[in-house]
């Protein structure tokens, strides 16, 4: 039904925004210098990690 499939797609979007928000408070906590992990991290490198982490 509408109801279950715009469950779904909240809960991957909010699994997915965690998963994100962890990565880059990692990378902002364990790099020195954040802006060298923003520029490294393209979003399609961020989704395939954050993906990656999900999917283990």
């Amino acid at each position: 039904t509408k109801k279950t499939i715009e469950g779904t797609i909240a809960f991957v979007i909010t699994v997915m925004g965690g998963a994100l928000w962890t990565i880059f408070m990692t990378a902002f906590f364990k790099a020195e210098n954040a802006s060298t992990i923003a520029s490294i991290c393209t979003p399609s490198s961020c989704i395939k990690y954050a993906l990656v982490i999900l999917l283990t």
